[in-house]
């Protein structure tokens, strides 16, 4: 499962993604599934699909694809917006600390 469609992907990049480009569709569908991971493990678990969980997951595997493309060195990283768009995501969300499940306080 990802959050993002890999039709809003190809549709930010200046090239067709096939099974000759660089990166792949199928190499896409691989940084999609790393940016999908990488948003978990920061906001602790997988979500229902949001547009802000979308957008910074197109972001990112945008970016990375663009990267690659290039043949430039880009690291998978959430950037400060990023992290903005998914802390404002959390808040919005009623969701269960480690402490709230264990010491009933949060």
């Amino acid at each position: 499962m990802v959050y993002s469609d890999i039709n809003d992907v190809k549709a930010l990049i200046s090239f067709t993604l096939d099974t000759n480009s660089v990166p792949t569709a199928t190499n896409a569908a691989l940084i999609q599934a790393h940016a999908y991971r990488l948003i978990n493990g920061y906001i602790g678990e997988a979500k229902t699909v949001d547009d802000n969980l979308k957008a910074v997951e197109t972001e990112l595997v945008v970016a990375q694809i663009l990267a690659i493309h290039s043949k430039r060195p880009f690291p998978m990283r959430l950037t400060m917006e990023h992290k903005v768009i998914l802390d404002d995501y959390q808040d919005s969300e009623d969701f269960n600390t480690l402490n709230e499940l264990y010491y009933g306080y949060d």
